[in-house]
Parts: C-alpha cells; sequence; structure tokens
C-alpha cells in the first residue's frame, strides 16, 4: 500500500506538471520538486517515479536537453523502476514508450505503448 504522505506529494507533483506548459518551465520544476520529496518519504512511490521520468525525457522529446542521452538514461531508469514495481501501471507503459521512440526504437516503443492498453 502507498504511504499516503507520499501519495500526496506525488498527486500534488501531477497537478503542477499538468499545469504546466513544459517540463524545463518553473511551474514543472515546482511539481518535480514535490515528487522528489514524495520519493524521499517513499523510493517506490509508482506515481512520483513515472512523474519525474518526465523531468528527463521530455526535454529530449522537445529538442531542449543539454544532455540527450544522460538525460534519456535517467528518464529509462526512472520508468523502468515503475514498471518493475508495478507492470499495470499505464503511464509506466507511456512513459517508456516516449523514451525508446527518443531513443530512435521505434517497434519497442510501438509495442510498449500497446500495453498502456492492455
Amino acid at each position: 500500500m502507498a504511504n499516503p504522505d507520499a501519495e500526496d506529494l506525488a498527486l500534488q507533483c501531477f497537478a503542477a506538471v499538468r499545469k504546466a506548459p513544459e517540463a524545463i518551465s518553473k511551474e514543472a520544476q515546482a511539481g518535480f520538486r514535490l515528487c522528489e520529496q514524495a520519493l524521499a518519504v517513499d523510493p517506490n512511490n509508482v506515481h512520483a517515479l513515472a512523474l519525474l521520468s518526465i523531468k528527463y525525457w521530455q526535454p529530449v522529446s522537445h529538442n531542449l536537453s543539454a544532455n540527450p542521452n544522460a538525460d534519456l538514461k535517467w528518464g529509462d531508469e526512472l520508468a523502468s523502476k515503475v514498471l518493475a514495481l508495478d507492470p499495470t501501471f499505464a503511464y509506466g507503459h507511456v512513459f517508456k514508450s516516449e523514451i525508446l521512440r527518443d531513443q530512435g526504437r521505434l517497434g519497442e516503443a510501438n509495442a510498449e505503448a500497446e500495453r498502456h492498453l492492455i
């Protein structure tokens, strides 16, 4: 069962990130800090892990990353941890698909995206 304090922080993170125009915006960065706080309380909070992955893969997707390989690696580690903890978590599959697409692994990306529909 998810720690309620961590889950509350993760949901606040979700709200802040959803309102933000881009992962690099000031609003999104404030939201990501909430995810980091959630993970300090519960390092296995799938919502916080998944949302924090956005911080790394979305700038690559929008050609805004200064270090795309490192950002995709970190985003992939977070998304992979989400899927290891909860293989049915749809956002984990969607975000993993985005990362695979940004790595040019389109066949794998499509298969991963389809997994979130099951």
